[in-house]
């Protein structure tokens, strides 16, 4: 689980995730949104699972449903890629996911692990949760600290 199931009254940092054994990941978050408001979710980047030296990472494949209540509710479409991703000022529940990469982290610069921020709503009966869904490089290795 990337973040617990809690209030967006305040900034959420979810669990650092070591993606060095990860070929990629999927962060998919759950809003319900008892109030209206245009929530900010990103994904950083980061050289441990303490948020050392916490950046935000390249542009990322992103797909959003801004209403899982509805008949078409189900259905995840492609927004604009980008590191980020702000939901509709609407009271509905919603579904966001980045796909990340091996590739889209910094390397280079010893950035090993992701994170998902979801900026703070000021609303208390705002919720919010996350996961991460893994491909593992190798059968039978995990991806978490």
């Amino acid at each position: 689980m990337a973040i617990k199931p809690g209030s967006t009254n305040t900034e959420t940092t979810g669990i650092y995730l070591n993606m060095g054994n990860a070929l990629r990941a999927i962060a998919s978050v759950t809003l319900d949104q008892q109030v209206g408001h245009a929530t900010n979710i990103k994904i950083q980047q980061a050289k441990d699972n303490a948020g050392t030296d916490a950046k935000d990472i390249k542009t990322l494949i992103i797909h959003a449903s801004e209403d899982t209540d509805s008949v078409d509710g189900d259905v995840l479409v492609r927004k604009p890629d980008a590191f980020e991703y702000t939901v509709l000022d609407d009271a509905k529940s919603k579904n966001i996911s980045f796909k990340i990469d091996g590739e889209d982290l910094d390397v280079n610069n010893d950035f090993t692990h992701i994170t998902v921020v979801v900026a703070a709503s000021g609303e208390a009966t705002n919720m919010v949760s996350s996961d991460y869904i893994t491909q593992p490089r190798n059968p039978g290795m995990t991806a978490i600290d």
